[in-house]
């Protein structure tokens, strides 16, 4: 059993009275949210690397047109435009990938530990499959509109998510030359 599993299974006896069946499913919930708490100082240093990176993008495609012919040169502007700024070329990918290791590790578990898998959430197997849930009740069966359910929650999340970003990147474009780093 691998640590993560340990953690989650003792998150899923802590949470039995609350969640009764549905337990697992809250706590993979709940370890999830945890670990992006932990890891929310790298998705701020990723986010805010992003907003200088787009802010800069304008005088850093200038200085591409100016001196595309010269590459040395333009290595130099570059480096000078992201040094009179206090930023990095590399700071908005840097701390996302240094998250990589942990969602890896967090999905190889979720996937495949069966301990996990074979619990429940109001019918549907944790482990299950779409087509799986569909052979077992149809559409409108249990596991079917537990699917459907994850279904929209995930993209109601993405979309609030890619919407929040696109606010985000452009509030940071628009503040334009001059202004913080954030």
């Amino acid at each position: 059993m691998s640590v993560f599993t340990s953690l989650v299974a003792s998150l899923s006896d802590a949470l039995t009275p609350l969640f009764g069946g549905a337990a697992t499913a809250a706590a993979i919930v709940a370890f999830t949210m945890g670990v992006r708490l932990a890891l929310h100082p790298l998705a701020r240093a990723a986010a805010r690397g992003e907003r200088v990176r787009a802010r800069l993008a304008p005088r850093a495609a200038e200085l591409q047109r100016r001196h595309g012919r010269n590459p040395e040169r333009l290595r130099r502007e570059m480096r000078e435009l992201y040094a009179r700024e206090g930023a990095s070329p590399a700071a908005g990918c840097l701390p996302g990938l240094l998250q990589l290791p942990v969602f890896f590790a967090m999905y190889h578990v979720f996937t495949t530990d069966d301990a996990l898998l074979e619990h429940t959430l109001l019918g549907a197997p944790l482990g299950g499959r779409w087509a799986q849930a569909l052979g077992e009740g149809g559409l409108l069966g249990a596991p079917g509109l537990v699917h459907l359910a994850l279904l929209a929650l995930t993209a109601a999340v993405a979309t609030w998510t890619w919407r929040r970003g696109r606010r985000s990147a452009l509030s940071g474009a628009v503040a334009g030359p001059g202004a913080g780093a954030g």
